[in-house]
């Protein structure tokens, strides 16, 4: 095979194969990779800026897909260029998102095959370690986030909310929601906490500290209280019974 054949089967945009070797003992295939003459403008890794001129360049492997059962591994020439905000950068290479010594389209392969194996499988399957295949597959997840569709943010909730063993008393969570809102119209429940806001409105609430809450709990006990005591007087004193003082809670003694 010649080496624009290799150029059609490894189709990397913009890079052609300039030299192969086939090692048929070891099943192995190494490509040498340049970029093509039209392909010339260099971007900076850091900031995205576009360049002309290279600073200088290295060749760097990287492992890509199996052709059949020869292991593939490409020799790619990358070019550094001299950015005026990020210095000497290495250019940016659509082929190789990271540092890793793996091209995307491997990459993507594993990121794949974890969907519906687990990561021994996969390791053994491509002949990795399992923290390697861990890793490749939360690439392959971050760009699959970056490049999805995600919708607009419509809800929020809150499961738990934490303010410490000691909290100041001005300290405030979140407002209430509009349906827990009380009525403005002088009428307090005897839940609903003594806020200056809700005396000019009712738009400035916040949920109540522990101390309060505590206090909002002890008066609607007492509250219920008394009104389950007075049922109890009025039906002692219709059967004639000695009504009972109650004491500080309600209850009769």
């Amino acid at each position: 095979m010649r080496d624009n054949e290799f150029t059609r089967i490894l189709d990397w945009p913009g890079y052609r194969v300039f030299r192969h070797e086939i090692d048929e003992t070891a099943k192995t295939l190494r490509l040498w990779v340049r970029r093509k003459r039209g392909n010339r403008k260099l971007i900076c890794s850091g900031c995205g800026r576009k360049f002309s001129d290279a600073h200088d360049y290295y060749q760097r492997e990287v492992r890509d897909l199996p052709w059949r059962k020869y292991r593939t591994t490409v020799i790619i020439e990358l070019y550094r260029v001299c950015c005026p905000e990020c210095g000497v950068r290495v250019e940016k290479v659509p082929q190789l998102p990271s540092k890793a010594p793996f091209s995307k389209d491997f990459e993507d392969a594993v990121g794949l095959a974890c969907e519906s194996a687990s990561v021994r499988q996969v390791a053994r399957q491509f002949g990795l370690a399992a923290s390697t295949v861990r890793a490749i597959d939360l690439r392959y997840l971050k760009r699959w986030s970056a490049t999805r569709r995600k919708d607009r943010l419509a809800q929020m909730g809150v499961d738990e909310i934490y303010f410490g063993k000691q909290m100041k008393s001005d300290q405030r969570a979140g407002p209430y929601a509009p349906h827990q809102r009380p009525r403005n119209d002088g009428q307090r429940s005897p839940l609903s906490p003594n806020y200056p806001g809700e005396a000019h409105g009712g738009e400035e609430l916040f949920l109540r500290t522990p101390r309060q809450i505590r206090r909002q709990l002890k008066s609607v006990i007492n509250l219920v209280l008394g009104v389950v005591c007075g049922f109890i007087r009025v039906g002692s004193s219709r059967r004639g019974r000695p009504e009972r003082s109650p004491d500080r809670h309600g209850w009769p003694l």
